[in-house]
């Protein structure tokens, strides 16, 4: 496969045999659920540090990363196929509750992720991501797609 990312596969075992590609460099600058709203200048997290944004009181819970989601204009739903005219996201929840990472869906049906400060990547499945680091995608969030006109 070309373009291997070793680190990346050694976080991820299941990610090289469901297929990944990387999309951009290492950038420390933004995270995954900046990412998941199109946000590449901000770092979201609950810090009181210049570059660091949080829209809410918490940030640790699962239920805040679904409600900043939803001040995105996200809400819940069931149906985890693509949707043509909607953009998802996958929230991945660890084995003790708590929230470690949102995925996009793009109009492919493949996804996009940031890995932490590392690269954003293109993954055919959200499978490739579940496991030890972040547990497995749970939720499932969606939106209207933006079309310029």
């Amino acid at each position: 496969m070309p373009n291997r990312l070793a680190h990346l596969e050694n976080l991820f075992p299941s990610l090289s045999e469901s297929g990944y590609s990387k999309s951009s460099e290492k950038d420390p600058s933004y995270n995954c659920i900046a990412f998941a709203v199109h946000d590449t200048c901000q770092f979201w997290q609950k810090l009181s540090v210049h570059g660091y944004y949080w829209p809410l009181e918490r940030d640790d819970r699962l239920e805040d990363w679904i409600r900043a989601l939803s001040l995105n204009n996200y809400k819940t739903t069931d149906n985890w196929d693509l949707e043509p005219g909607f953009e998802k996201v996958a929230i991945y929840v660890g084995g003790d509750g708590s929230p470690e990472h949102v995925a996009r869906q793009l109009e492919s049906g493949a996804w996009t992720s940031k890995i932490g400060r590392l690269e954003d990547i293109r993954h055919a499945t959200l499978g490739g991501l579940e496991g030890k680091e972040y547990g497995r995608a749970t939720v499932i969030m969606r939106r209207k797609r933006f079309t310029a006109k």
